[in-house]
């Protein structure tokens, strides 16, 4: 349902059926809309992930650190614009040379 739900796809249609949506599919759909909804906004873990009584686990991830090399990218091109140049910002672009 993480694809079909924001494009407003049944999952049976999603599957190779007919675009139509059954009870199972607005079932299903009902479902993922309480499961989304359920997530930290910061983290996106779910408090029952984390409680043992609710089958979760009180250490269920682990942090790392992660390097996005293309945010490390647009940050070097951020240096580049002034503070008095409202409404600029930096794009990526594929480098042709790579």
């Amino acid at each position: 349902m993480s694809y079909c739900g924001p494009r407003g796809i049944s999952h049976s249609h999603f599957l190779g059926g007919p675009p139509v949506w059954s009870a199972h599919d607005r079932d299903l759909a009902l479902w993922w809309q309480i499961h989304e909804s359920e997530k930290c906004p910061s983290c996106g873990t779910r408090e029952d992930e984390w409680d043992p009584a609710k089958g979760g686990h009180d250490h269920a991830y682990r942090w790392e650190i992660r390097q996005c090399w293309g945010c490390l990218e647009k940050a070097s091109g951020q240096k580049k614009i002034k503070d008095d140049e409202p409404g600029k910002w930096v794009a990526l672009q594929s480098n042709p040379e790579a």
